[in-house]
């Protein structure tokens, strides 16, 4: 996990069979993760790989994925999260969920997806909020 993180780099390393999140951002912020590998159980239930919360500027890009639960999550207060050249498969998508639970959670905004494989998940991409909002903004 790394919070409070400030311009670090993740590059080039293989994540195997975690119990919970392989990469954990919170309040961090210009993370770049590159060119990694994360491989788990595909029935591992509640257990996304890479997860954003209240986190700017994050870069993932040149990496591939396969798990049984969201190759990544993006919680409130996320910023300028870019995500490209991945490969999520199989699992269930990429998200950005679990909002609108609380009362005053902070937006999420600026996410972009492009040249992705997304191959035999569940949802491919997907928007998790509890109730609509004009407050979220994507």
């Amino acid at each position: 996990m790394i919070s409070e993180g400030l311009g670090q780099i993740i590059r080039n390393d293989a994540l195997l069979n975690s119990m919970g999140f392989h990469v954990s951002l919170l309040k961090s912020n210009n993370i770049t993760i590159h060119s990694i590998g994360i491989i788990d159980w595909w029935d591992n239930p509640n257990a996304d790989r890479i997860h954003i919360r209240e986190s700017t500027n994050i870069m993932i890009s040149s990496s591939t994925i396969g798990v049984g639960d969201d190759c990544v999550s993006i919680g409130p207060g996320s910023f300028n999260i870019s995500i490209f050249n991945i490969t999520c498969s199989p699992g269930h998508r990429i998200s950005v969920g679990s909002l609108g639970r609380k009362e005053n959670e902070n937006t999420v905004a600026g996410i972009t997806v492009k040249n992705c494989t997304i191959n035999g998940t569940h949802n491919g991409i997907s928007k998790d909020m509890a109730h609509i909002s004009s407050k979220w903004s994507f």
